[in-house]
């Protein structure tokens, strides 16, 4: 059977992976020409927010919410590698106006 704390870290894991693909493939779709400003700054701000939320479980140990599982995240050091390297991981969700082009050689 598996111990509390490594059912936590799988958990953890498992949710900023999928956060981090909801956000990467939201970019992608709202990217290219027809990026507005609204769209931008709408989806900038929950990026920020979650990436904010993932620096300070890395680096305080516990989330912007409170929840009641707070000192596993200020004693749990995988836990906190995880939401370093996850909020390194949200730049690549910035969304961009460039214009996607295909390659026809």
């Amino acid at each position: 059977m598996m111990s509390e704390s490594l059912i936590t870290v799988v958990l953890y894991s498992v949710v900023s992976l999928a956060a981090f693909i909801f956000f990467y493939s939201i970019s992608k779709k709202i990217s290219g020409p027809h990026l507005t400003g609204w769209k931008f700054y709408s989806f900038f701000l929950f990026l920020i927010l979650w990436g904010g939320n993932q620096l300070s479980v890395a680096r305080y140990g516990y989330m912007l919410l409170p929840l009641p599982s707070q000192d596993f995240f200020e004693t749990g050091e995988v836990v906190r590698w995880i939401a370093f390297i996850s909020s390194l991981f949200q730049v690549l969700c910035i969304p961009s106006a460039a214009a996607k082009t295909e390659c026809n050689t």
